[in-house]
């Protein structure tokens, strides 16, 4: 799919359609960005990026405030193609 939102139908952006898709409370808490580092042209890059906090400990509330620091981690993901046309269905910003 080129220039769709796939959340347009229930008024979210495509950050926030892309945020709702997540399958865990860490995932669900995360950050989703759209940026276009050059403009929003064809054949400049687009860049999508995820950062969460994860806990990959989980543990009663009171071991895992003992051990916030050792077991929870930010994780971040991105990933920078080229536009095919001018987004017109996207917009910079976060989620």
């Amino acid at each position: 799919m080129v220039n769709q939102n796939p959340g347009a139908k229930e008024g979210k952006s495509l950050q926030a359609w892309a945020k709702a898709q997540a399958d865990n409370g860490n995932s669900k808490n995360g950050k989703v960005c759209i940026t276009f580092p050059n403009g929003a042209k064809p054949a400049e890059p687009v860049t999508v990026e995820f950062t969460s906090t994860m806990s990959w400990l989980p543990l009663g509330s009171t071991v895992a405030k003992a051990l916030q620091g050792v077991t929870n981690v930010q994780v971040k993901g991105t990933a920078t193609m080229r536009l095919e046309q001018t987004p017109t269905e996207v917009a910079v910003g976060c989620a």
